[in-house]
């Protein structure tokens, strides 16, 4: 039974050149929010790994810790760093220190590769991605697990440490955690929904057996686990640990602690949950007509007579007992920021919308793209002349 129909609209006036809470990287060639993980950080530790992402890409050295981060929490943001974003490969994680500097932490950051080398991999992974960009989230996923059990062979190289994507793309040789790493780099730069997991692997009885690492994606809507490197039977690939819930992976595989928010994860959305979107476009000839359809959503065009100019909206109706969170992304000529989250109550009505000012304001190419739960939801693009 309805409790209520509230309309809430959440006026978003953007600024690009902002420090604002909760802005993803504005180097990473990809929405860092394909992270699963990422999308369960506090907000400090967001700001954290966005700073490290910014600096590592440009190759500076030192990055200001935000208030209320330990110097433990800082390495782990460090290992997030170099497990769920590996394409930073100039990164040395073991050479890089946590100082006190006045008003608070500094991370000295350390390399061991050039970073016009860093940018080459980039763009030399952003190419290889486009492969599995086309193919949609569950056969691009499984295309690129397919592919890692191709092209790897199980072992040590003899260049550098296999364990990284970067290494191990280079020897053609991997161990679970150069797996692990190449497939959460692939489905991010092709825009899929993935992250790195590490932890134990379980004997028959359930003892601990040994460390290992693996991945956790989405698709359709649906988190499912995967194990490329147990599933690289040489030259094939089999499917045993690939799409298996998390009840079937804890069999074998037991997550760090670090992982526990992510680790019961079934389906992007909890009960009933409709969604309906559209972009207004303003009748002057203002706006380009592009229009985006993803993953069942709905987009129409419709007039709001009284605004001078119009402008793209989400409108959900959040039909469980369960509130739902969204996040945003938006990019003005190719400079991205992220926005959120927001909580839609349970069986509630909520608008969301861009300024029509912002929108009159700043010609070029846009894009907005809503999330829920770490899953792309609905996508616009448009041109203001």
């Amino acid at each position: 039974m309805k409790k209520t129909l509230a309309a809430a609209a959440l006026v978003l006036l953007f600024c690009l050149l902002s420090a604002a809470a909760g802005a993803e990287p504005a180097s990473c060639p990809y929405d860092i929010h394909l992270s699963i993980l990422y999308n369960y950080l506090s907000e400090p530790m967001q700001t954290l790994v966005d700073r490290l992402y910014d600096a590592l890409y440009k190759g500076e050295t030192v990055v200001k810790v935000p208030g209320g981060i330990s110097g433990d929490d800082v390495w782990w943001a460090m290992d997030f760093v170099v497990n769920e974003t590996p394409e930073l490969c100039a990164f040395y994680r073991n050479g890089s220190q946590v100082m006190s500097a006045s008003g608070g932490l500094e991370v000295h950051l350390a390399y061991n590769l050039e970073i016009s080398e860093q940018q080459r991999f980039i763009r030399q992974v952003a190419s290889r991605a486009r492969a599995y960009a086309g193919k949609g989230e569950s056969q691009g996923i499984r295309a690129i697990h397919d592919d890692l059990c191709r092209i790897y062979e199980y072992g040590w190289g003899d260049i550098g440490d296999t364990q990284l994507a970067y290494y191990a793309l280079l020897n053609g040789k991997a161990v679970c955690n150069g797996y692990a790493q190449t497939m959460v780099m692939f489905a991010h730069f092709a825009g899929y929904t993935c992250s790195y997991i590490d932890g134990n692997t379980l004997d028959e009885h359930g003892n601990r057996d040994g460390r290992h690492a693996w991945n956790i994606a989405c698709a359709d809507g649906r988190y499912f686990w995967l194990d490329s490197t147990w599933d690289d039977a040489g030259s094939k690939a089999v499917t045993t640990w690939y799409d298996l819930d998390g009840a079937a992976m804890a069999k074998t595989h037991e997550p760090d602690p670090e992982y526990k928010p992510i680790l019961n994860l079934k389906t992007v959305l909890p009960g009933q949950v409709r969604f309906t979107t559209h972009l207004d476009v303003n009748n002057g000839g203002g706006f380009a007509r592009g229009i985006t359809q993803e993953n069942g959503v709905t987009v129409r065009l419709r007039d709001l007579s009284g605004d001078e100019y119009y402008s793209p909206a989400l409108v959900i109706w959040n039909s469980s007992r369960t509130p739902v969170t969204l996040t945003v992304t938006y990019s003005l000529d190719g400079r991205r920021n992220g926005w959120g989250p927001w909580t839609v109550p349970a069986e509630t009505n909520t608008a969301f919308r861009i300024s029509p000012t912002w929108l009159r304001n700043y010609p070029g190419p846009h894009e907005i793209i809503w999330y829920c739960g770490g899953i792309r939801l609905a996508a616009f693009s448009w041109n203001v002349q």
